[in-house]
This record gives structure tokens, sequence and C-alpha cells, in this order.
């Protein structure tokens, strides 16, 4: 796993150096993929024919999501070799840092909403933060993370633009087979606890039917023949979600695909551009990366991801702790209650709290700034 000391070396000094990095493991892997490249190339036109690199997008609409990637282009052995004009271990100054989502706040904006949605079938996914300080490294947190949720699309990474992310998600947003003209997607909503058991209830059985219908939708707009597999619940700790896995064949632009797909009503509600619109208006914090997509591709396709259970990290001083901004979201439609949803999301937070919140492991403290 995230054990060895040439990849943490090599992403601490592109970090301690603003070089565009990623750190990958594939879902069910043990072997550790890097990336990393002097600039950023953009994907707004589609991915080019052999690229291969690991690909990043902002929550947005359309062309907003603003899609880049880190080619393959440095190995761990040119990070390692090459002498950079910046010293590691001097940190940005932060003047000021964002606080965590309080529960009148919260409750407020839930209530706003389910008014807004009373006598519909839509929904709009609402998210909040939890902002906590730690002295934990990024790669302290990422390895304890990354063990824990072996499943999931786990990454490390870091862009100019986006600062420095964890991420271990179970959703697929996408994976394209380009030699067959065939991908898989999957539609993941609804949310309580393994412990719940029995029937879901219909609140969040209506919420995971919008997204199942929302994807069918898109992929037939853009030509391509869906076929929806049997549901079944997808855990993530001591949580789970319905999920239905989805197929499709026919001819597309892997990267118009995931733009036409994300954001999805799973972390951006329906109708689409409505939820989005009401997102904008009533949430302070930026979702940045939260809630758009990333992963990685080659020449034989590419497999993206839904950026969820995830934390941005923002270095305070090297001798101190660093400050994680985790976020967590729910599908809030006209039968949603504040004090349920916020329960749900801190379930969703919960995981990477815990880690932040133990105690540091010495020996396998690394020091991770940047200028």
């Amino acid at each position: 796993m995230l054990t060895d000391r040439k990849i943490i070396q090599a992403a601490e000094k592109c970090y301690g150096n603003a070089i565009p990095f990623a750190v990958v493991i594939n879902p069910d892997e043990d072997s550790v993929l890097f990336y990393s490249d002097y600039g950023m190339t953009s994907l707004d036109s589609g991915i080019p024919s052999g690229w291969k690199g690991f690909i990043v997008s902002t929550f947005g609409i359309g062309d907003g999501q603003k899609p880049s990637g880190i080619a393959a282009r440095l190995t761990l052995e040119d990070i390692l070799a090459t002498e950079f004009a910046r010293t590691p271990g001097e940190t940005e100054q932060i003047t000021e840092l964002p606080e965590s989502t309080g529960f009148p706040y919260y409750s407020n904006t839930i209530n706003l909403t389910t008014e807004a949605l009373k006598g519909r079938s839509g929904k709009t996914v609402i998210s909040r933060i939890i902002v906590e300080k730690s002295g934990k490294t990024p790669f302290e947190v990422a390895k304890e993370y990354f063990d824990r949720f072996t499943s999931c699309f786990r990454a490390i990474y870091y862009t100019p633009e986006t600062g420095l992310w964890i991420v271990a998600t179970p959703e697929i947003l996408l994976k394209y087979d380009l030699s067959r003209d065939e991908l898989v997607t999957m539609s993941l909503a609804g949310t309580r606890r393994i412990t719940d058991g029995g029937d879901w209830d219909r609140k969040n059985i209506l919420e995971h039917n919008l997204v199942t219908e929302h994807i069918v939708s898109c992929l037939k707009e853009i030509g391509m023949h869906p076929k929806v597999d049997e549901g079944c619940n997808l855990k993530f700790g001591e949580i789970e979600h319905l999920c239905n896995r989805i197929h499709a064949t026919g001819t597309a632009d892997p990267m118009s695909v995931a733009l036409k797909l994300s954001p999805t009503p799973a972390v951006c509600g329906w109708p689409v551009m409505e939820a989005y619109n009401r997102i904008k208006e009533l949430e302070k914090h930026e979702r940045i990366c939260y809630g758009a997509f990333l992963g990685t591709a080659d020449a034989d396709g590419c497999n993206l991801y839904v950026n969820l259970r995830c934390c941005n990290y923002i270095p305070l001083n090297p001798e101190d702790e660093g400050c994680y901004i985790i976020y967590a979201g729910g599908g809030i439609n006209s039968m949603s209650e504040a004090k349920s949803e916020w329960d749900e999301s801190y379930n969703k937070i919960k995981p990477l709290l815990d880690i932040l919140k133990s105690k540091s492991n010495a020996t396998n403290k690394t020091e991770i700034t940047k200028q």
C-alpha cells in the first residue's frame, strides 16, 4: 500500500516545489501508481489519443468543470534526481481558514430546500464541512484511510489550482473501454447505517431512482444504449448506499460522456441546473473538487470516479499542525429532516475525522509542506 519510501519522498518533493502530482491506488489493488508533470494538460476538448495520466475536475456544470490532467511524464527517479529552486519546508501563509458548518445554518438551509421542493419530485444535495486541525501529515492520513477502504478508488493529489486532496471514493462515474466502445457507470444514492437493515424507506428509494433515471437519460441523449443491472447495497464503513450498475454500448468521446454525467444527481441534485443554482446560493463554502470527478486514462480507455469521501489539506506551518477540510453531503427532497440529514452527513465524515483525531504514529511520520 502507501509504504514505498521512494513514492512518498517524490510526492513530498513535488508538493514542496508546487509540482502537480498524484499517487493512486485502484480498487482492490495494492500497487501504487505515481503521476507527475511540470504543468497541467487541459482536457476541455477531450483526452488526446494515447494520452496517459491522472484526471481531475472541479465542481461545476458542463465545461465549467474544467477537466485537466497530470501526464505520466516525470518518473520517481526524475523527481528524486532533480534539484529544484524552491526549498521544501517553507509553507504558504494562510491568513483565513474556513469555518465548520454550524447546525443552525445547516438546518435553515435544509428547511429552505425542502420548502422549495414541496409537492415536487426533485432533490438538491446540500453539503457541509468540518474543519479539523491535526499534527498528522497528509501521507499519514492517506495511508490509514487507504488501508481502511481497500475497495475504493484512492488518491492523494496536488495541483496548483486545487491544492492537496485526499480521497477514497466508492462511486464510479464511468469506466470506458475504447477497444469495445463499452462503458460501465453506477447510480449511487440513498444512505443508511448498515445496522438499520430491512427495507429501504421511501425517501431513499425516491432519491436513488432519480439518479438512475437521470443517468440512463443522459446516456441515451448521446446515442448510447444503457442497461440497468439489478440493485444492490454498497457498503462504505458503517454506512451503505443503494446502488445500480449501468452498462452501455456505443461510440462517444469519454470526456464528453463524463461532462454529461457529472455532476450526478447523487452529488448535485435533480433537475441538475436548478439544484446547482440552489447549491451556489445556499452553501457558504466552495466545493472545489468535492462532487466533481477524478481518475486515470491511458491508450485503452479511462476510469473516472466521483470525488466523494474526501478532504482538502491546508498547511499551517512545518513544525505544527495542518488543517483538513472534510466534505460530506446528502440528498434533500420534500421529505427530508434537518437533524436526520445532519447525522447522515456525519456518518460519512466520521472515518476521516476519526483518523485525524487519533494519535500520530511517529515511526511513519513524514514532513510534507509546500512553499
